[in-house]
């Protein structure tokens, strides 16, 4: 290989490390601000002492730039990161699953309460529903919450390996098909 030829390739080697390694920063920001918000605050609902059902107030999530910083990660991270990314996206997919067929069941449950509130077995069978998928609502979210984790766990670590192959020689691990680090 020339020397001009090992130039170019170790300058968009470079190139194309500082723009994940600022997309893993800004993932891993956002991630960590996300993981801040308590458990009562993602769960949409839950079940007062007295049994009544209870609608908690859940902020909206909509990191600056979400979809942006997206696909800046997807774009240029390593096919390991990838692979903890979608994890993490099928958990929060089912966490957003569960909390659909809660408001579609609470939606429900008000109908027949304005509409016909002596149908005891429906608001029962719904009452029931509900209680349900808040059981089925923490693991999930706790799964959610590791794969998150997981992911940032593998960005923090290819941050700290090697950024150019000017320095080793070599492809670094993950870049343009070289090998996942670990």
């Amino acid at each position: 290989m020339r020397s001009t030829e090992k130039t170019i390739n170790a300058g968009r080697d470079q190139d194309i490390w500082e723009k994940r390694a600022d997309a893993y920063v800004d993932t891993i920001a956002a991630l960590l601000q996300r993981s801040t918000a308590s458990e009562g605050e993602l769960i949409p609902f839950y079940i007062d002492d007295a049994g009544n059902i209870v609608k908690s107030e859940v902020p909206s999530y909509q990191a600056k730039d979400r979809f942006d910083l997206e696909a800046r990660l997807v774009a240029y991270c390593s096919p390991a990161v990838r692979r903890a990314y979608e994890a993490m996206k099928t958990a929060e997919q089912e966490v957003s699953t569960l909390r659909r067929e809660w408001a579609d069941l609470r939606s429900r449950q008000q109908q027949i309460e304005e509409n016909d509130p002596g149908d005891a077995l429906a608001r029962n069978a719904i009452a029931s529903a509900l209680a349900d998928i808040n059981m089925r609502t923490r693991p999930t979210l706790a799964r959610a919450r590791e794969m998150g984790s997981k992911l940032i766990d593998q960005m923090r670590v290819e941050l700290h390996s090697e950024p150019s192959p000017a320095h080793t020689g070599k492809a670094w691990p993950g870049l343009m098909g070289g090998p996942d680090p670990v």
